[in-house]
């Protein structure tokens, strides 16, 4: 999605998303150097070298814990804004929570960070908040019942689909506690192996995976595993409604 070529009424909530960004930053900045000040100031009228010290290195890690405070706030808003706005243009939340399963997209990056220094520890936290976007998007998914967008030449799997279904419907709404059976059923089934869990963890069959749920460590192969079958649950429902 280019953000320069947004609608009119888009374009406009782009641009104050940036704005509050740069404001906040700039607002940092200027505290940064108030309180550097300051301390120098106090630090010149204090009779003790040691104190003075000691009150220069206090003020001036409080002003860089603010900065770096300020930076997260402004990258964290600036990115929930950059996905509020690709929803609000019609973009599936499936497929937005497929781009945040590998972390930070390429164009939520360049669009925070060409307005927010992304040191190694920020990336760290946008990484995190990817997450949640990632999880708050599977959850658009399962309640709108809303599918990815396919391309044309390549009809749906529908079989496939229904052998997914089939090896949830025996434990009812209490699936969500039964992911190791369900992916023994996949494997014995034959239903096709999703390349996202070799892509992202690293395996390569429903046996693999059924393993890794036995591992109660393993909690980011049990949450991509409930999500791509809540998500293959909500393609049968949608096509029994059609």
């Amino acid at each position: 999605m280019d953000f320069n070529s947004l609608p009119p009424g888009l374009d406009g909530r782009f641009r104050r998303a940036r704005a509050h960004a740069r404001a906040i930053i700039e607002e940092a900045k200027v505290v940064f150097e108030n309180v550097r000040d300051q301390a120098r100031e106090e630090a010149s009228q204090c009779p003790n070298d040691g104190i003075a010290t000691e009150l220069l290195k206090n003020h001036f890690d409080a002003a860089d814990r603010h900065v770096q405070e300020a930076h997260q706030r402004a990258a964290c808003g600036l990115l929930s804004e950059l996905v509020a706005i690709r929803l609000q243009a019609g973009v599936n939340p499936a497929e937005l929570a497929q781009e945040f399963e590998a972390g930070v997209p390429a164009w939520a990056r360049d669009e925070v960070g060409a307005v927010v220094p992304l040191s190694s520890s920020l990336q760290g936290i946008l990484r995190v908040v990817a997450a949640r976007h990632c999880e708050n998007c599977w959850k658009q998914v399962e309640e709108n019942g809303s599918v990815v967008q396919r391309g044309r030449g390549f009809p749906p799997d529908v079989a496939d689909h229904e052998r997914v279904a089939a090896a949830c419907k025996r434990f009812g709404d209490g699936w969500p506690s039964h992911l190791v059976e369900i992916c023994e059923d996949l494997e014995h089934n034959g239903a096709k192996f999703p390349k996202a869990f070799e892509k992202h963890e690293g395996l390569e069959s429903w046996q693999e995976v059924a393993e890794e749920l036995r591992n109660p460590q393993k909690k980011s192969v049990e949450r991509r595993f409930g999500q791509y079958l809540r998500y293959r649950l909500n393609k049968v429902q949608k096509k029994k409604l059609t």
